[in-house]
């Protein structure tokens, strides 16, 4: 007997103010690519059935973020996406700001027997249940659990994926490290 697999969507957290980086995040460029087009690509190679992106960008099939005057951070923003997604799925969603993240380690939520989240990491996250909350907690780890996914330990290997960029000086320190990660690799092979 034939089991359909679940459909499965990718959802990248692009939203947002970006006020301690002073620029949207999205466009800074790593290892060649623009933020936005490292995470959709990463999302699309963990083989996922569609990608989405929250927020406004030319060339991205997009969930506009929710019109209002302040910002309510990503719990807010992945209950407005859960609201928007018209069938039922699993959704795995990634910030922007992690561009170290690898397929491999979202592979590793994504095998999860429930929705998971890496313990001490509320993103990335995957959902098995996409149904709407009523009332979303302001707090990312409470919406998850809400929505039945759990807490995984997060594989040693993958410590690095879990860095996050949201200053200059951040972003600046992860571009020197990069450099000098390369450089030590290509000493290593000669």
């Amino acid at each position: 007997m034939l089991i359909a697999k679940p459909y499965r969507i990718g959802i990248l957290l692009a939203g947002g103010k970006s006020s301690r980086m002073g620029e949207n995040k999205a466009f800074l460029e790593f290892q060649g690519e623009k933020f936005i087009d490292r995470m959709v690509r990463i999302l699309s190679e963990t083989g996922v059935d569609e990608v989405f992106v929250s927020g406004d960008f030319e060339k991205y099939q997009c969930i506009p973020d929710k019109i209002s005057n302040k910002f309510e951070g990503p719990a807010a923003a992945i209950s407005h996406c859960l609201e928007k997604i018209e069938k039922d799925c699993h959704a795995l969603f990634v910030p922007i700001d992690m561009p170290f993240l690898t397929v491999d380690c979202l592979k590793v939520l994504m095998d999860s027997e429930d929705g998971a989240f890496f313990s001490g990491f509320p993103l990335p996250a995957f959902l098995k249940r996409t149904e709407r909350v009523e009332e979303s907690p302001k707090n990312v780890r409470e919406l998850l659990i809400r929505l039945g996914a759990r807490p995984i330990e997060l594989p040693k290997k993958y410590e690095q994926d879990m860095l996050n960029i949201n200053t200059r000086e951040e972003w600046r320190e992860a571009l020197k490290n990069e450099t000098e990660n390369r450089r030590a690799r290509v000493y290593i092979q000669d």
